[in-house]
């Protein structure tokens, strides 16, 4: 076990983090401009039976899948923990390998979409920000989209650390079990382009409240691999969640569910400085929330957004709700109008406190060993007794 914890440790770096900086810039990237494609239902977190059962997946990936799609979900994912679930149509363009990484005592978990190579790298002990970031840092190696889930359960991750860390597309801010808003917004408010993922986290078909809970509407030309995965970088989704807990299975499997699920965004558009969205219906509440978290506007009973943007306004984004739903729009950011904002890697490694870790590992491991070897050495290596003259002149 200590070797375990040691080699874990031994592994991982320390950064350098810029100070945030809010969005800036005399343009605004708006992720819904021009959009040309449909909308798509989605949900990327669901877990099937796997690894013997002991991450508590109930139910079989065609079981899963069978259901969502009965429910009206275009593509119903799989993420199984450490595992690219093998009950999924391989052959098709649009399957898509998804897993869940993470397992350690802080619930410090993130999605890996598009991977086909698994990583099993892990720190299942103490994490601070460094090993976070550093495990952001690693998976992106090999994964075209890395989501943070779930950010805000338990200790998962402290909502000051989203101000620092980088390396990432996504944040899973809607989820069956949380709403992680605050941490969505530390992470804006410090210039970090992050969009929006809504999920199930589904362990259990049998639970009721915790299927088609929440979802992600994703806005693409076609639903391939390739087209999804352009659309989660560019910020072309949004977030839905249900409001109401106690919706019966023949309910959620109805007509009536499935129409009031589907896409409300008519247009958003940003026109000499002045943000206009139209929606499909008539929301009970509308807010846009801008620097800091805070509400930049509202309104009740409107369908239709006129608002003139102002120069504090570092980015906006559109919450809106009815009777039974809420609607968590993406954010439209200040940038140089060069390139599209990305939320790449900017923490740099330490040298000398990453080498001084490891060597003092390696040291520490080295006397652990001495001290558990001492005993035996003194019986392997004890010193040969010279034989007694006298009794040998007998």
């Amino acid at each position: 076990m200590i070797l375990l914890v040691s080699s874990q440790y031994f592994q991982i770096q320390f950064f350098r983090y810029p100070e945030p900086t809010p969005f800036s810039g005399d343009y605004f990237y708006n992720p819904y401009d021009s959009l040309n494609g449909r909308w798509y239902k989605a949900n990327f977190h669901a877990h099937a039976h796997a690894w013997g059962g002991i991450t508590n997946g109930h139910q079989s990936g065609e079981e899963i899948q069978s259901l969502y799609r009965k429910m009206g979900y275009d593509l119903p994912y799989l993420s199984d923990y450490f595992s690219i679930n093998d009950q999924q149509p391989w052959h098709e363009k649009r399957f898509m390998p998804v897993y869940e990484h993470g397992i350690n005592i802080h619930k410090s978990h993130r999605l890996a979409i598009g991977s086909e190579d698994v990583d099993f790298f892990d720190v299942m002990l103490f994490q601070n920000q460094d090993i976070r970031q550093y495990l952001l840092k690693r998976l992106k190696q090999t994964t075209p989209v890395v989501c943070i889930n779930h950010p805000s359960m338990k200790h998962s991750h402290p909502q000051k650390m989203m101000r620092y860390l980088s390396g990432y597309e996504c944040m899973e801010v809607l989820n069956s079990f949380r709403v992680a808003t605050n941490h969505w917004d530390e992470a804006l408010s410090a210039g970090k382009p992050v969009w929006i993922l809504a999920n199930d986290d589904c362990h259990d078909l049998r639970k009721d409240h915790k299927i088609s809970k929440s979802w992600t509407m994703v806005q693409a030309p076609n639903d391939d691999r390739a087209s999804i995965l352009e659309a989660l970088k560019l910020g072309r989704t949004y977030g839905v969640k249900r409001l109401n807990d106690t919706m019966p299975r023949a309910q959620l499997l109805g007509e009536d569910w499935r129409r009031k699920s589907l896409n409300v965004l008519t247009s958003m558009q940003v026109t000499h400085d002045t943000l206009r969205v139209n929606l499909t219906k008539e929301m009970n509440t509308v807010r846009l929330m801008g620097q800091g978290g805070e509400v930049r506007w509202q309104a009740e009973q409107v369908s239709y957004i006129e608002y003139p943007i102002q120069i504090k306004d570092t980015y906006l984004r559109v919450e809106a709700s009815t009777s039974d739903m809420a609607y968590y729009f993406n954010p439209i950011v200040r940038y140089n109008g060069v390139r599209h904002p990305e939320n790449v890697l900017k923490a740099r490694v330490k040298f000398w406190p990453t080498f001084l870790l490891r060597l003092g590992i390696i040291y520490s491991n080295l006397f652990i060993a001495l001290l558990l070897f001492r005993p035996y050495a003194k019986t392997i290596f004890k010193p040969a007794t010279a034989p007694d003259p006298v009794s040998q002149l007998r």
